[in-house]
């Protein structure tokens, strides 16, 4: 046979003390979804470096790769990707 779970009731007639009451339960209600949506990140798969170069349409050309007519060399995009993605 089931236990039958006990219904604990608080009953606060003072306004101040409801107030207080809604304050903490509010504050402790943004940690649990902050401390979520924090662990969803981690739990993201990172691009490798090459995927990310792919998806931001980085094309080689001899030593270096050029987006918008505009060049960088591996040393620098390793830079941007460092910066960018391994810091989620």
């Amino acid at each position: 046979m089931p236990k039958k779970k006990k219904k604990i009731r608080i009953t606060v007639s003072d306004k101040h003390r409801k107030a207080e009451i809604a304050d903490f339960v509010n504050k402790h209600l943004e940690a649990i979804n902050y401390t979520n949506s924090c662990t969803e990140d981690k739990d993201k798969e990172v691009l490798s470096f090459e995927e990310w170069l792919f998806v931001n349409n980085y094309k080689k050309l001899f030593d270096y790769f050029v987006k918008d007519s505009i060049s960088f060399t591996e040393s620098e995009l390793m830079q941007i990707y460092n910066d960018k993605v391994m810091s989620l």
